[in-house]
């Protein structure tokens, strides 16, 4: 094991957002190749996709993730395109993380919902699963081209891609062509990145010590925009994939959204994760049962009471 080395700036924001124990936690890089994740489809049984990946790489590494129950993690295994169901849309890579935000937002079938920053589409597959045959998924991002690629892995994945709307959308500016109430809407915001620096130390390489603050900014402003969608018993799931305070902890708290009420000190969907006091979710190295490179993010849910 052995201590990732980052700038001076950064190491006094992270131990000011998390304190000294769970920096050192995050900088600490194992010693053993980072895993991969998979998210199994929610139809199938995870022992038996488990089981024809490990009889056709005997050697390769592979447990179940301990916080999602959906999650396989695979090590020395190769390409997961080459693996067997992966044609068959038996999985897609998803880091455990990312798989416990699309859970946390506890989508239930015949749901409309809103993956505001869909990105690729990793959770946006996740969610068109969980709404099922009767429900929709709204999918909006800044960048059109990253839309236009979750159809053809909707199809990989034996799923229904007319559930699927997209809208390129600026969130900063307006709702562009997004109309009506939603049941629950995921804004995976923009941000930093920072919690993914055991993985990808490059990110190093491009962050400044004032972007922490900007894309802060950028996150107030798409949850002020988007909390209008929120039908009213409707949630909102707040989720950024970076540690610090300047992110997710002093959005979420200088972010009035009036007739919303933000969950504190209550479970959570997954029941093993709960919402502290201040209303933050932890998702990361430092909680029991994550894997030694899981991703940190910080999460947050209001629900519209009216």
């Amino acid at each position: 094991v052995y201590k990732r080395q980052v700038p001076d700036w950064l190491s006094a924001a992270l131990i000011a957002s998390i304190g000294s124990e769970h920096t050192e936690s995050l900088l600490r890089v194992p010693e053993q190749s980072p895993s991969i994740d998979l998210r199994v489809r929610a139809d199938l049984d995870r022992e038996a996709v488990a089981d024809a990946i490990a009889a056709a790489q005997p050697d390769a590494s592979l447990s179940y993730t301990a916080l999602s129950p959906q999650g396989l993690r695979i090590r020395a295994a190769g390409d997961p395109r080459a693996l067997p169901g992966y044609t068959e849309g038996a999985f897609a890579a998803q880091e455990e993380g990312a798989q416990l935000i699309g859970l946390l937002l506890g989508t239930k079938p015949g749901d409309r919902v809103l993956d505001a920053c869909a990105g690729r589409g990793g959770k946006t597959a996740q969610l068109v699963e969980a709404v099922g045959e009767a429900g929709t998924v709204v999918a909006a991002d800044l960048h059109e081209h990253r839309l236009e690629q979750i159809p053809a892995e909707l199809t990989r994945l034996r799923l229904d891609p007319t559930r699927l709307q997209t809208a390129t959308v600026d969130w900063t500016v307006g709702r562009g062509g997004v109309r009506g109430e939603f049941d629950r809407v995921l804004v995976d915001a923009p941000c930093t990145g920072l919690g993914t620096l055991r993985r990808r130390p490059e990110i190093l390489l491009r962050t400044r010590p004032g972007d922490p603050a900007r894309m802060g900014e950028t996150q107030h402003l798409l949850l002020k925009t988007v909390a209008a969608l929120v039908r009213p018993g409707g949630t909102l799931l707040y989720a950024v994939c970076s540690p610090l305070a300047e992110e997710g902890e002093q959005v979420a708290s200088a972010t009035d959204l009036p007739g919303f009420e933000l969950q504190v000190g209550r479970p959570s969907a997954l029941k093993s994760l709960c919402f502290e006091s201040n209303g933050r979710l932890e998702v990361g190295p430092s909680v029991e049962g994550a894997g030694p490179w899981a991703d940190a993010y910080q999460v947050f849910m209001w629900v519209n009471v009216g």
